[in-house]
């Protein structure tokens, strides 16, 4: 569903949503997504906490920083999900069984 979000709503660098639009349709940053589609609040809090785990772990750090980098792409954060997704599902890495 954070995918759909980024893709339904547009996708924003430098902050959680665009500032000065409506919270509940304005462009997404990736983190502010998983939250969205986690909990239904802009803000990260545990509810969001592993899908944000699957991935930092894809992008090999925070996802809210490397969402942010200079030169960063809608097609490469979709990529990220889509690697986080393959990794959350059956056959894939899990918190229990696989290197986090």
């Amino acid at each position: 569903m954070a995918k759909e979000l980024l893709v339904k709503r547009g996708w924003w660098q430098g902050g959680f949503v665009a500032p000065g639009k409506d919270v509940a349709s304005c462009p997404l940053c990736a983190e502010a997504a998983v939250n969205i589609a986690a909990t239904g609040e802009v803000e990260g809090s545990d509810g969001s906490r592993p899908a944000r785990m699957v991935l930092d772990r894809v992008v090999g750090g925070t996802l809210f920083a490397w969402n942010d980098s200079e030169g960063r792409t809608l097609a490469e954060v979709l990529a990220a999900f889509d690697r986080a997704i393959a990794l959350a599902t059956p056959g894939g890495v899990t918190p229990g069984g696989g290197e986090w």
